[in-house]
C-alpha cells in the first residue's frame, strides 16, 4: 500500500509534464533546419544513416554524433516532416526525465523531496521551452538520468553490473551531445568511490571494465568514421571528426568563437537578462538552500546530494566562461536544479529542526535573497503582463514577513522533536514562499505557452517571455552580426520560400545543384524541404568561405549551378561573394513569388561569359 501511494504522488508531476510539453506542440514556424535536415537524410540510405550529413548526397558530415539524428529521423519516417515529428523526441524525453528524477530522488531522499523535485522540473520555464523544440538537450538529459539511476541503484542495491550498464549509457549520452552529456560524470565517479563496498583492487577492476564499456559506446562511431574518411567530403565546421569532437564542440567554445543570442559578457551571464526570466528564477531561490543542505549531509556522511552539487558547479565553471553563450547549455542542468530544490524545500518544511541554528540562519538568508531576486524579476515582467506585478508584491511581502517571524519566534521552539507554535507559523510562511516561487515559474511557463512569439527567436523555437527592462547590452561586433545570417531563413515566410523553390525547380534545367545558399542554415532549410542537393557558400558560424569563387565559376560554366538564395545581410559578412553574385546574377526575387522588399533574395545566374543560361518561364 505504501509503495502504491508513493507511485501515486509521482504521477501528478508526470501528468503536468505531459500537459505542458504536448499542448499544441505542432504549432508555429519549423525553425532552423540544420538538425531536421540531417535527421531526414539518415532515412534515405545506409550511408547517410551511418554518416549523418547535412545534404542528401552525404558530402558534409554533421557537427554532432548520429544518435539524436537516428531518433528524430525515425519520427520523420513515421510521421512525416511536420513540426510534430521534429519535436516529438524532445517532448517524450522530457516527460521521461521528470519520471526518472522522481525515482532517483525518492531513492536518495524520500518520496516528498522526490515529488517536489519532479514537480518543479515539470514547470521550469527553460526545461519546458527546450522540451517543445527540435533540440538535442532533452534527449541528452533523459539518457543522463538513466545513467544516474543505474549508479544510484547500483550503490544502494550492491549491484556491480549496473556500473557497467551506467558506463555504456553515459557513452550513449556522449554520442548525443558530446561533452554536455558528461556533466554528471564527475559526481557519479565520486559517489562510486565513496560508496563502493569492495577492496581497492576490485574497485580498480570495476573502473577499468566501466571505462571499456564507455569507450566502446562513445568512440566506436568516431573511430569508424575517421578510418573511412573517404566516404564523405568534409566535416561541418571542422577539419575531421576529432576536430569536430574536441575542437568545434569543446575548445572553440572557450576561444574567440561567438554566435547565438546576446547575453551579458560577465561570468554569471546565466543569471542576467533573458536568462533571469527563464532559468535564474528556478536556480536562485531554493536550489541554493538545497546546496547548503547537501553540504551539511556530506559532513554527516549522506553524500548523494553531492551528485547534484558537482553537476551544477561543473556547469557554472564550464559554461560561465564560454565565449559561445547558449541557453541550451543550461537545459542539461535543470534536473540538478530541480533535485536540489526538492531537497532544500522539504528540509525547510519538515526537517530543519535537525540542523544547527547557523545552518538554518544561512538558509533563511538565502531564501530571503532568492525571494527578493524573484520579486525583482517579477516586477520587470510586469511590463509584459500586469499580473506579474501582483505576484512580485506578494513575494516582497513574504520576504518582509519571513525575517520578522524568524526573529520574534521563541528560539527554544527550535529544540526538540516536534514543532511548537512559533515553528508552525514559520513553516506556514516558508510554505507560502516556496509556493510563490513555484507559482512564478509556472506563471512564466504558462505565459510562454499562451503567448508564442512571432519574432526571430519565436520562429526558432524560443517562445520565451521578454522583458524590455534590464536587457543586456547587445554586442554589435562582427561575430554578433553573423546571427543575422544564421536566422535569416526563419524570417522568410514559409509560403514564399516554397514558392521560390518551386520556381527554381521549374527553371533549373538539369543543374546538379538545386541552388546555392548563403549559409548552412539557408541550405539546410532547402535540403530539408526538397531533399535535393544544394551548395553552401559561407559558414555563418565560423565566418569562413565554404565554396570558393573559382569553384562557383566552374559550376556555373558547367551548368551545375543556376540559382543562389541569399540574405541581403550576406553582403555585410562576405562582400566578395556578394559582389560575385551581383556581377553574375539577376535578382528574380519578385518573379519567384517572394517579397521583393524582404530579406531573402533569389538570383538567377548568368554564364561567366555574361550570357544567360536560362530560358525563364514566367508562369
Amino acid at each position: 500500500m505504501n509503495r502504491l501511494k508513493t507511485i501515486d504522488i509521482g504521477v501528478l508531476p508526470i501528468l503536468v509534464a505531459i500537459m505542458l510539453r504536448f499542448y499544441d506542440l505542432g504549432r508555429g514556424h519549423p525553425g532552423l533546419s540544420i538538425y531536421p535536415a540531417i535527421s531526414r537524410n539518415t532515412t534515405t540510405s545506409f550511408h547517410n544513416w551511418f554518416y549523418p550529413s547535412l545534404f542528401p548526397d552525404g558530402s558534409i558530415l554533421a557537427d554532432k554524433p548520429p544518435v539524436f539524428f537516428w531518433v528524430q529521423g525515425f519520427f520523420i519516417q513515421i510521421m512525416g516532416t511536420g513540426n510534430l515529428a521534429l519535436r516529438m523526441p524532445a517532448a517524450i524525453a522530457a516527460v521521461c526525465s521528470v519520471a526518472l528524477l522522481f525515482l532517483i530522488v525518492r531513492r536518495t531522499h524520500g518520496k516528498w523531496p522526490a515529488f517536489i523535485a519532479s514537480f518543479f522540473l515539470a514547470v521550469i520555464p527553460l526545461d519546458v521551452n527546450f522540451s517543445r523544440g527540435i533540440f538535442l538537450e532533452p534527449v541528452t538529459t533523459s539518457v543522463i538520468l538513466v545513467c544516474v539511476y543505474l549508479v544510484v541503484t547500483g550503490v544502494q542495491d550492491v549491484k556491480e553490473n549496473r556500473f557497467y550498464w551506467a558506463a555504456g549509457v553515459l557513452g550513449l549520452a556522449f554520442m548525443i551531445k558530446l561533452w554536455q552529456g558528461l556533466l554528471p560524470a564527475p559526481g557519479l565517479a565520486i559517489l562510486f568511490v565513496i560508496h563502493y563496498w569492495g577492496s581497492w583492487i576490485k574497485m580498480a577492476k570495476v573502473t577499468l571494465i566501466s571505462s571499456i564499456f564507455f569507450s566502446v559506446v562513445a568512440f566506436t562511431w568516431p573511430i569508424s568514421v575517421w578510418l573511412t574518411s573517404g566516404s564523405y567530403d568534409s566535416v561541418m565546421h571542422s577539419e575531421n571528426v576529432w576536430d569536430m569532437i574536441f575542437g568545434w564542440n569543446l575548445f572553440q567554445r572557450f576561444g574567440s568563437l561567438e554566435y547565438g543570442a546576446s547575453h551579458s559578457n560577465g561570468y554569471l551571464w546565466f543569471l542576467t537578462g533573458p536568462m533571469g526570466h527563464i532559468f535564474a528564477i528556478s536556480l536562485v531561490p531554493v536550489a541554493l538552500v538545497g546546496a547548503v543542505k547537501g553540504l551539511q549531509d556530506i559532513f554527516k556522511g549522506h553524500s548523494f546530494s553531492l551528485l547534484w552539487l558537482v553537476w551544477i558547479i561543473l556547469a557554472v565553471a564550464g559554461f560561465g566562461g564560454a565565449s559561445v553563450k547558449l541557453s541550451s547549455y543550461w537545459a542539461s542542468v535543470t534536473p540538478a536544479v530541480a533535485a536540489l530544490t526538492g531537497i532544500g524545500a522539504y528540509w525547510l518544511l519538515a526537517q530543519r529542526e535537525s540542523s544547527s541554528s547557523i545552518v538554518r540562519g544561512i538558509s533563511y538568508l538565502l531564501l530571503m535573497g532568492g525571494l527578493l531576486y524573484v520579486s525583482k524579476v517579477s516586477f520587470d515582467l510586469s511590463a509584459v503582463a500586469f499580473y506579474f506585478k501582483y505576484t512580485a508584491l506578494a513575494i516582497l511581502l513574504l520576504t518582509l514577513i519571513l525575517p520578522i517571524v524568524v526573529y520574534f519566534k521563541p528560539s527554544r521552539d527550535s529544540v526538540g522533536t516536534g514543532f511548537n507554535k512559533g515553528e508552525k507559523v514559520l513553516t506556514s510562511v516558508i510554505a507560502l514562499s516556496l509556493a510563490m516561487i513555484l507559482a512564478v515559474n509556472a506563471e512564466v511557463t504558462m505565459f510562454n505557452l499562451m503567448n508564442p512569439r512571432s519574432d526571430t527567436l519565436g520562429r526558432i523555437g524560443f517562445d520565451r517571455i521578454q522583458s524590455p527592462m534590464n536587457s543586456p547590452q547587445v554586442n554589435s561586433s562582427r561575430a554578433r552580426l553573423r546571427g543575422t545570417v544564421i536566422t535569416a531563413v526563419v524570417r522568410a515566410e514559409v509560403e514564399e520560400l516554397n514558392s521560390a523553390l518551386a520556381y527554381v525547380q521549374k527553371n533549373r534545367e538539369g543543374a546538379k545543384y538545386l541552388l546555392a545558399g548563403d549559409s548552412f542554415n539557408t541550405t539546410a532549410r532547402v535540403a530539408f524541404v526538397t531533399g535535393e542537393p544544394v551548395l553552401t557558400l559561407y559558414s555563418e558560424y565560423q565566418d569562413t568561405t565554404v565554396t570558393s569563387l573559382d569553384r562557383l565559376d566552374e559550376l556555373v560554366e558547367k551548368g551545375d549551378l543556376r540559382f543562389i538564395l541569399a540574405s541581403s545581410n550576406f553582403k555585410t559578412m562576405n562582400f566578395r561573394q556578394w559582389g560575385w553574385i551581383a556581377r553574375n546574377g539577376r535578382d528574380v526575387t519578385s518573379s519567384s513569388g517572394m517579397d521583393m522588399f524582404g530579406e531573402m533574395r533569389l538570383f538567377a545566374l548568368f554564364s561567366v561569359a555574361g550570357q544567360p543560361y536560362l530560358r525563364f518561364n514566367p508562369d
